[in-house]
């Protein structure tokens, strides 16, 4: 508790004990509350915003019936808050005190002439004034508090005042002999430091009691003042012994008197039980009471206490209630926690939205706004009107929220994210990494590693700095804060028991910081029942935004768990979780479930498209034989426009016709372009089909760098190399470094690329690492890619297919694939059998070509029209025969296109 009027004494003390012996240390007094039945008896200190709301719309023309008492508090009140704003109300309230109270002499204007211009800063007027002079004449016929308040000008020299310590004292002795009880205590502490006070020969333990007898004196409504006052010197322990029992027995002496502001203080020493026994139940009675009078930190902190549900039962209603309560009264505690609440809360609806951007704003239009409500302001603008539509708004509230404060690390990071857009030359680069690595050495957060990592690896011109960009993913590693990816769940899997409990640790720390991938990882990790003992803090990673169920659904699926991953993935849409509904609608497009789920993939990305998701579009492009290119343009380029992402800016580039236009998309993508080399091939293409070769050379130097380690990608960047041999060169050699980069990792299509390339002359690989090749390939082709692997080995010359067969069962692959229903292996099967076993074999023969027929394979419908023909493994019958020489002839088949134009021209000619 401040006590004001103590401040001057206190000073005026210091200054006369300067040159004096040290000091004796405080005083040892028990002062105890007295015995009182608990009542109303004080009129408390009121809060801010009471005093604010009484005095902001006052005309100056009458104090009305507020006795002066009060009316002097108010303006001391009113001075602490801001005196020069309130400068003109302070002074005329005083010059009405003047006009119509006897009792408020010309010493006592003076004394509130003078606190007013020192705390206002006007101390040239003061001295133009002559304010302290004027008080010091006038102190000796003035009350004690004014002549405490000329003693401290005269120890000190300041106002205008000629220094004179022993008129210091003097006066200050006159005003203890008065009784009055800061000027007692002053001579109280100088005695017990050993300062000679002439004339005063009272003990410093017999002055301070009888000074705090004096603070309690008559039961007047400003009573509670001076009690807390007493409370606050045993708290303080400036002048006696620090006491803090005693000082709570005072400050709830005070309490059951009526003030609100000592229960808060009672409420404050029975939360931290730092320096006295804990009681709840006195905790939450004075709690409780100090937020009856209105006081907005009070509030808040019992809002907090029926949010949480520790010592009260837990009442979130009702705590939003007392929030919006001490937000009504300007409490930023209370704004902060509605913000969270309201960001927890949220549904990710359009309304939820409006809602938090409403209570932000609420938040900044408030005296002294903080930065971080300018920040989280600016990313939900972005949320709500688009990356590209909001950037012109986003801007300019991040550029508040660092004006405000430069340090603020959301700020910091949309700035730099905004910026990257318009950094073109080598020196604006420089600019912004510069601003992103003293944001790591300030801080360490990963997010300004990450955006480093991004610049070096392909966002800007200069890119790709794979050096660069390896120092800060090697630093983001030393922090031990990198996301644990399934991939490291794997590797780590055969490791040893002590690495696989360092990551299983490292997991459950990030999953804590409510990072969701590392929390679907850790649930992963631990398997079954996991759940159970998690499920506080996947609550509290799902309040907090986190797209908990989406991360859990591509867990399933790494797993290979189709239900756990529909599941997780339905819910991750019920909750609104960002890019759910496009992952759901890539799970039910498996060739399993498009049929049966169409209409469900239709509307799920559709939806995600009209947020100007990427995938989305190419989804729709795949799925709906309805919209083509054209189609999905005027569709969704409004939503590219707002808010496209970066394949939804590449797939807009052909369909724009301004340079400059496409020259701004091409700014937006190169922002917030994902480092991988899908989304770099895709640049490629673009940049090529717009006749920029300089670009196209640029990104794919860019995906060939960040493709590395990424089995797919390295495929797929070399296809692009071998795609665009004209821009690039060596593209050829590039090609086949990737590709067995790629094989390295046990990819099968890197396998199938390199032997393509032999077998078309572009890779002089020997027999014996193409043997070693074909060996891998096969053993870890898919079913699917069994027969065309199979066929491509046919080309191969006698001597590697001779080495691969002794390695390699070709038949038992081919009967695999064949019985798991795969047309082509029954096919060549079927073949196999009869050139092996001939007649032996022929109805095997027939199944198999009957079987693979079926399914549309238009060779084997070639095969069974001949089988029919001529009875092998079935019955002769010549209508069969037709039928099925006219199905392979629909099919696209050649030769059995030819007979059946054979066989019409026969019938025409007869």
């Amino acid at each position: 508790m401040i006590a004001p009027r103590l401040t001057a004494p206190i000073a005026a003390c210091l200054a006369f004990t300067a040159g004096a012996p040290a000091l004796a240390g405080p005083i040892d007094v028990t002062f105890t509350p007295p015995e009182m039945t608990a009542q109303d008896l004080c009129k408390p200190r009121p809060p801010g915003h009471e005093v604010r709301a009484r005095w902001q719309d006052w005309k100056g023309d009458t104090l009305g019936e507020r006795s002066d008492a009060l009316v002097r508090r108010d303006m001391r009140l009113l001075r602490g808050m801001d005196a020069e704003a309130w400068f003109d109300t302070i002074e005329r309230a005083q010059e009405l005190l003047a006009e119509r109270s006897d009792s408020y002499g010309e010493a006592d204007r003076l004394r509130d002439r003078l606190s007013l211009l020192t705390e206002a800063g006007r101390t040239d007027q003061i001295r133009e004034e002559g304010v302290g002079q004027a008080l010091v004449d006038a102190a000796p016929m003035g009350s004690g508090s004014v002549k405490t308040t000329a003693a401290a000008l005269l120890s000190e020299g300041r106002a205008g005042v000629e220094k004179d310590e022993d008129a210091a004292l003097s006066l200050l002795r006159s005003a203890a002999y008065e009784g009055n009880p800061n000027a007692i205590i002053e001579l109280a502490a100088m005695s017990a430091a050993g300062v000679d006070v002439p004339d005063w020969t009272i003990e410093p333990d017999v002055a301070v009691t009888m000074a705090f007898g004096a603070k309690i004196g008559d039961a007047d409504p400003l009573v509670c003042d001076r009690i807390n006052q007493i409370a606050s010197s045993y708290a303080s322990g400036e002048v006696v012994e620090t006491d803090h029992e005693l000082a709570e027995r005072w400050y709830r002496f005070s309490a059951s008197l009526g003030d609100y502001n000592a229960a808060w203080e009672v409420a404050q020493y029975h939360m931290r039980a730092e320096v006295i026994d804990k009681d709840n139940d006195v905790l939450m009675d004075h709690l409780r009471q100090a937020a009856a009078g209105h006081l907005p930190y009070a509030i808040t902190e019992l809002a907090q206490v029926l949010q949480r549900g520790a010592l009260a039962d837990r009442d979130i209603a009702r705590a939003k209630d007392l929030y919006e309560e001490a937000a009504g009264y300007g409490d930023m505690t209370a704004y902060t926690r509605l913000a969270s609440i309201a960001r927890e809360e949220s549904d990710g609806s359009a309304e939820d939205l409006a809602r938090r951007i409403a209570r932000l704003g609420e938040i900044i239009e408030q005296p002294d706004p903080p930065a971080w409500a300018f920040a989280r302001l600016s990313d939900a603008v972005l949320e709500r009107d688009g990356r590209w539509a909001g950037e012109a708004r986003a801007q300019a509230l991040t550029k508040r929220a660092l004006e405000i404060d430069p340090q603020q690390s959301l700020a910091r990071l949309q700035k730099a994210r905004m910026d990257l857009r318009y950094v073109d030359t080598p020196e604006a680069v420089a600019a912004l990494t510069s601003s992103l690595r003293a944001m790591v050495r300030e801080n360490g957060h990963t997010e300004f590693m990450q955006g480093l990592q991004n610049i070096y690896h392909c966002r800007a011109p200069q890119a790709p700095e794979p050096d660069k960009a390896q120092i800060w993913y090697e630093a983001e590693a030393f922090s031990g804060d990198m996301t644990i990816t399934s991939e490291a769940l794997a590797a780590e899997g055969g490791g040893a028991p002590t690495d696989t409990l360092v990551v299983t640790a490292q997991l459950q720390s990030q999953a804590l910081s409510e990072r969701s991938r590392s929390l679907a990882n850790l649930l992963e990790q631990l398997g079954e029942g996991a759940e159970d003992g998690l499920s506080d803090l996947i609550a509290m990673s799902a309040e907090n935004g986190e797209p908990v169920n989406a991360a859990r659904g591509r867990a399933a699926m790494r797993q290979g768990d189709r239900g756990a991953a529909r599941r997780w993935l339905e819910r991750a849409v019920e909750a609104g979780e960002e890019g759910a509904r496009v992952d759901l609608a890539k799970f039910y497009a498996d060739p399993e479930t498009r049929d049966v789920e169409r209409d469900q993939i239709l509307r799920l990305a559709t939806e995600a498209a009209h947020t100007g998701n990427g995938a989305a579009i190419e989804l729709l492009l795949e799925v709906d034989p309805a919209m083509d290119a054209s189609t999905a343009w005027e569709t969704f380029g409004p939503d590219i426009e707002r808010n496209g992402d970066a394949r939804a800016l590449i797939f807009a580039l052909p369909h724009l016709d301004d340079p400059e236009r496409i020259d701004d998309y091409v700014a937006r993508i190169g922002a917030v372009i994902p480092c991988d080399g899908g989304d770099a091939v895709r640049m490629v293409n673009a940049m090529t089909a717009l006749d920029r070769p300089e670009a196209a050379r640029h990104w794919l130097d860019v995906a060939r760098v960040t493709a590395a380690g990424v089995d797919w990608e390295m495929v797929a960047v070399g296809d692009a190399l071998l795609e665009h041999a004209d821009l690039y060169d060596g593209a050829e050699e590039a090609a086949r470094e990737l590709y067995r980069e790629a094989a390295a990792l046990d990819y099968p299509l890197a396998y199938r690329k390199l032997l393509s390339m032999r077998k078309d002359g572009q890779a002089d690989i020997p027999v014996s690492e193409a043997t070693e090749l074909w060996t891998a390939y096969l053993g870890q082709a898919t079913i699917e890619d069994i027969p065309s692997a199979l066929r491509l080995l046919s080309f191969a010359e006698p001597e590697l297919k001779a080495e691969v067969e002794e390695r390699v069962d070709v038949r038992g692959l081919y009967t695999t694939a064949a019985e798991k229903g795969n047309p082509t292996a029954q096919l060549e099967l079927a073949k196999i059998i009869l050139d092996e076993q001939g007649q032996d074999g022929a109805e095997r023969y027939a199944e198999l070509l009957t079987a693979s027929a079926e399914q549309g394979q238009d060779e084997a419908m070639m095969l069974l029209s001949e089988a029919y023909a001529y009875g092998i493994g079935v019955e002769t019958d010549t209508e069969q025969s037709r039928q099925w020489l006219e199905r392979a002839a629909e099919a696209g088949n050649t030769t059995a296109r030819s007979r059946v134009d054979l066989l019409t021209n026969e019938r025409t000619t007869e």
